[in-house]
């Protein structure tokens, strides 16, 4: 599964969870019925749940807005900064830092602690310090699993020893996330960091 195709299937689960929707079928419905009672309507074109889990299409902003407004917190699914991450190749600390700061506050919050910690005069979210990892991993977030591969994508240039303790704390986080995932979900999103840190990690 691709990491778009995947990022979809994300939304399309956590509208699924919030709507109490046992699978999709139901979950058209269920999105129909709520439609009513806060807009009046249905919405005039019928959303292609199934083409969306397939990949073909991808759901359109205008779509992803709509749904935002019936299942509120839905959108972050789908904008959640782990997609962009995964898909940086060439990198800057521009792009780091900028993934950094468009976190939770929970995740926020120990990164700036750190850097307070350690007297850093300036403000650098992408510096690794090993103390975070344990408070990410309590965390146990998409937001955390986030912060652990832009931690490991800027130590990889680095240090080694950082390297693998991040991937084995991602490794450990991925375990975590996975009891509230699908099956199919927490398989794909494995494989993926599977492909993207795991087999890319120097473990000697």
């Amino acid at each position: 599964m691709s990491i778009e195709l995947l990022r979809t299937c994300f939304w399309i689960e956590a509208i699924r969870t919030a709507t109490c929707s046992a699978n999709l079928s139901q979950l058209s419905k269920n999105v129909g019925e709520i439609e009513k009672l806060k807009l009046g309507k249905e919405y005039p074109t019928q959303i292609k749940w199934y083409n969306y889990q397939q990949g073909n299409p991808k759901p359109s902003s205008r779509i992803i807005s709509h749904i935002e407004i019936l299942v509120p917190g839905s959108s972050s699914y789908y904008h959640h900064p782990l997609w962009q991450a995964l898909q940086l190749t060439k990198h800057s600390l521009v792009d780091v830092s900028k993934l950094f700061k468009s976190l939770g506050p929970d995740v926020q919050v120990f990164v700036c602690e750190y850097q307070t910690l350690l007297r850093i005069v300036h403000f650098s979210p992408y510096r690794f310090y090993l103390g975070v990892i344990p408070e990410l991993i309590k965390i146990g977030s998409l937001d955390a699993l986030t912060a652990l591969f832009l931690y490991w994508l800027e130590s990889s240039k680095n240090s080694k020893e950082d390297q693998v303790k991040l991937a084995k704390a991602i490794y450990t986080v991925l375990l975590m996330i996975r009891v509230d995932l699908v099956p199919k979900l927490a398989g794909s999103l494995f494989d993926i960091f599977r492909q993207v840190v795991f087999e890319k990690t120097d473990w000697q």
